[in-house]
C-alpha cells in the first residue's frame, strides 16, 4: 500500500466534508466563477505563449512574459482541480466520485505544483517589473542587461527556486482511506505529521510565506512601478528628444502598470489572509475571505492575454494575423490560383508568360 495511505475503518465520510457552512458561497464563487474564468484563462495563456512565441516577437521582455504566461497557466490549471471541482459537491451533491476517490489523490501532488505555480508567477511579475525599470529609468545599461540570454537565465532562477522553497510540500499531506456501508471505499487527504507540527506551522508556513511570497517581491515590484512612473512622468515633458526605442519603452509601460496593478489587487485579500494568520495564530480565518482569495488569486492569472489585446499594438495584430491563418487553414486548406497571377512583372517578362496561360499550381494558404 502506498505509503501516503492511512487505513482507518472508523473514519465517516463526514468529516471529510466542508466544516464551514459557507457551501452555497463556495459553489457560486469557486465551483461556478472559478472554473469560467479559469477555463477563459487557460486558453487566454495559451494563445498568449503561441504569440509571443512567433519570431517578430522575441525579446528580452516577451520571453518573460511567455514565463509569467505558463505559470499563470499552471496556476489555473491546479486551481480548477484544486479547489474549482472540488467545490461543486458540497453544495449540489453531484460529481461525488471526484470528491471522495479522485480529488484527495490529486491534492497530493496538485498541491505542491500549485505553490510552485504561485511563487513563479509572483517572481516572474517581478522579473517583469525589473526588466521594465531598467529599460525605462537606465536606457543605456538595458542594451546590456535586457537581453534574451540574460532573461531566459532568470526565468531559470525563478524555476529553480520555486521548486526548492515549496519541495517541502509534497510532504505534507497524506490520505486516509475509510469505508462507507453505502458508498463503498473514500479517501480523505489529512495533514500529516510535519504539517501539523506547530514550528513548521508558525516559521514556514505562516512567516517565511509571508516574507517570501509577500513582502519582498510585492514591495520590489511596488518600488520598481513607481520608479518607472515618475520617469515616465517626467520624459513626457520632453518627448521630442526621444529616441524611437526609449519611445517604445514608454509606450511599453502602460501594458507593464495594469498588470501589476491587476495583480496587486487580486493578491490583496491573499496578503490580508496571510498577515491575519501570522499575527492572530490563536484565531481561526473566516473561510469565506480563503475563497475569496483563491478567487481572485485565479481571476489574477486570467486576464493578462486581455491587457495584451487591448493595450499592446503589436500583441494585438500578431494575435489577429494568427487568427486569420487558422481561421484559412480549416477553411479553405488548399485553393487553385492561375499560375501568371502569382509571378511578379518582371518575371512576367523574364519567362514570357501570356495572359492565356491555363496552367495551374496548387498554393498552400498555410
Amino acid at each position: 500500500m502506498d505509503p501516503l495511505i492511512v487505513v482507518n475503518g472508523n473514519l465517516s465520510m463526514k468529516h471529510c466534508d466542508d466544516p464551514f457552512d459557507h457551501k452555497m458561497f463556495g459553489f457560486w464563487l469557486n465551483g461556478i466563477g472559478m472554473n469560467i474564468i479559469g477555463v477563459i484563462g487557460i486558453f487566454g495563456n495559451i494563445i498568449t505563449i503561441l504569440v509571443l512565441s512567433r519570431p517578430r516577437m522575441r525579446n528580452s521582455i516577451n520571453h518573460l512574459l511567455i514565463g509569467l504566461a505558463i505559470s499563470d497557466l499552471l496556476v489555473l490549471i491546479t486551481a480548477i482541480l484544486m479547489v474549482g471541482l472540488a467545490a461543486i459537491y458540497p453544495y449540489t451533491g453531484r460529481i461525488k466520485l471526484y470528491n471522495y476517490n479522485i480529488h484527495p489523490f490529486l491534492l497530493i501532488v496538485v498541491l505542491p505544483f500549485a505553490n510552485i505555480a504561485q511563487t513563479a508567477s509572483t517572481y516572474m511579475t517581478l522579473l517583469v517589473s525589473l526588466e521594465r525599470y531598467i529599460a525605462v529609468c537606465y536606457p543605456l545599461k538595458a542594451r546590456s542587461l535586457c537581453t534574451k540570454k540574460h532573461a531566459k537565465f532568470c526565468m531559470m532562477i525563478v524555476a529553480a527556486f520555486s521548486i526548492l522553497y515549496n519541495g517541502v510540500k509534497f510532504f505534507e499531506l497524506q490520505l486516509v482511506e475509510g469505508i462507507d456501508p453505502d458508498y463503498g471505499t473514500f479517501y480523505c487527504p489529512r495533514a500529516s505529521p510535519l504539517r501539523r507540527d506547530p514550528y513548521y506551522i508558525k516559521y514556514y508556513i505562516h512567516w517565511m510565506y509571508l516574507i517570501v511570497i509577500n513582502v519582498i517581491p510585492l514591495s520590489a515590484i511596488t518600488f520598481f512601478n513607481l520608479q518607472i512612473f515618475m520617469r515616465v512622468k517626467t520624459v513626457n515633458k520632453m518627448r521630442y528628444q526621444l529616441t524611437q526605442r526609449e519611445m517604445q519603452d514608454i509606450k511599453l509601460t502602460s501594458m507593464l502598470f495594469a498588470v501589476v496593478a491587476v495583480f496587486l489587487i487580486c493578491n490583496s485579500p491573499a496578503v490580508l489572509s496571510n498577515i491575519y494568520e501570522s499575527f492572530l495564530t490563536n484565531i481561526m480565518i473566516d473561510d469565506r475571505l480563503v475563497k475569496i482569495s483563491n478567487f481572485m488569486i485565479a481571476l489574477s492569472s486570467s486576464v493578462n492575454f486581455i491587457i495584451y489585446v487591448v493595450l499592446v499594438k503589436k500583441f494585438r495584430l500578431v494575435f489577429v494575423d494568427q487568427m486569420k491563418s487558422i481561421l484559412l487553414c480549416s477553411v479553405a486548406p488548399q485553393k487553385q490560383m492561375p499560375f501568371n497571377r502569382r509571378i511578379s512583372r518582371l518575371d512576367s517578362e523574364r519567362y514570357s508568360v501570356s495572359h492565356t496561360t491555363t496552367d495551374t499550381l496548387t498554393t498552400s494558404l498555410c
